[in-house]
């Protein structure tokens, strides 16, 4: 369920520019911040998404069912790299 736009107004009231803590380098300044319930908001939430758990998920996945196989069965795997090498082949 979406917050209604009442909810969210105090999320929009701040509008200072966010400037990195680099005293070395240019600051960073956030010219344009994305407007909560758009497309453009959605669309970023997705894909930061994607990339947080999708990745997560795509290295811990083989990690896991090992991990369970060598659990239920005691002698499948001589080891964790063993294990590895059987699940990649």
């Amino acid at each position: 369920m979406i917050p209604p736009t009442e909810s969210l107004n105090a999320f929009k009231a701040v509008r200072k520019p966010f400037i990195a803590a680099s005293t070395v380098e240019k600051p960073f300044v956030a010219h344009a911040p994305i407007e909560i319930n758009s497309a453009k908001y959605f669309f970023t939430s997705a894909v930061g998404g994607a990339l947080a758990c999708g990745l997560t998920h795509y290295m811990m996945t083989p990690v896991d069912m090992l991990k369970c196989r060598m659990q239920v069965t005691k002698g499948m795997y001589s080891g964790v790299i063993d294990g590895f090498k059987k699940v990649a082949s």
